[in-house]
C-alpha cells in the first residue's frame, strides 16, 4: 500500500508543477491581451510610438513563450492564442495607419488562424479609424478613407483564397461587411462633395 501513496504523493507534485505553469501562462495571456489592446487605442489617439512599444513588447513576450519549456503548454491554451490574435490585430492595425510593410516575426507564421483572425478583426478597426476620421475632417478625410478601403479589400481577396470554417469564416464575412461599410462611407462622402 505504501507504494500506492507515494505514487499519488508523486503525481499530485507534478500536477501542482503543471497548474503553476498553467496559471502563469494564463496570467501572462492575460497581460498579452490587454497590451495589445492598449496598443490599438492607442494608435486610434494617433500615439504610435506608444503602440508600437505596446506591440513590441507583446511580440517580445510571445516569442520568448515560443522558445521555452512552457511552448507546448502555450499552444494548447486559448487565451494564449487569444493574445497572439489580437497583437496581429494591434500590428496590422498600425501597417495600415503607417503604410508599413505587412509582415510578421517569423516565428509567428505558422500561427496561420490567428494571423487571419487578426487580420480579420483589423478590417473593423480600419472602419472605426475611418468613421473617426470622417467625424473629424468630413470630406478631407476621404483619401484616407479610400485607402483603408483599398486595404480592407486586399484583406477580404486575401482571405478569400482560404476555406475557412467556423469561427475564422464569420470572421471573414465580418470583414467582407466592414468593406461594404468602408465602401458606403466612401461614397456617402462623395456624394456631399458634389
Amino acid at each position: 500500500m505504501k507504494s500506492f501513496s507515494s505514487f499519488f504523493e508523486q503525481l499530485l507534485k507534478a500536477h501542482r508543477s503543471e497548474e503553476k505553469r498553467r496559471e502563469a501562462l494564463l496570467h501572462l495571456s492575460r497581460d498579452l491581451l490587454r497590451l495589445s489592446k492598449e496598443a490599438i487605442f492607442a494608435y486610434h489617439r494617433k500615439e504610435i510610438k506608444e503602440g508600437d512599444h505596446g506591440v513590441k513588447e507583446v511580440e517580445g513576450k510571445i516569442r520568448k513563450v515560443l522558445r521555452s519549456t512552457d511552448r507546448e503548454l502555450a499552444l494548447s491554451e486559448g487565451t494564449f492564442h487569444v493574445a497572439m490574435e489580437e497583437m496581429v490585430e494591434a500590428r496590422f492595425l498600425a501597417a495600415m495607419l503607417m503604410d508599413r510593410p505587412w509582415e510578421l516575426p517569423e516565428e509567428l507564421l505558422p500561427f496561420t488562424e490567428e494571423i487571419l483572425g487578426g487580420l480579420s478583426d483589423a478590417t473593423g478597426e480600419y472602419v472605426r479609424t475611418a468613421l473617426a476620421s470622417a467625424t473629424a475632417r468630413g470630406r478631407a478625410s476621404l483619401p484616407e478613407i479610400e485607402r483603408m478601403k483599398m486595404v480592407t479589400s486586399a484583406v477580404v481577396e486575401g482571405l478569400m483564397k482560404f476555406h475557412l470554417t467556423g469561427k475564422l469564416r464569420s470572421k471573414q464575412d465580418e470583414a467582407k461587411r466592414n468593406l461594404r461599410r468602408l465602401e458606403e462611407m466612401a461614397y456617402e462622402l462623395t456624394l456631399h462633395a458634389r
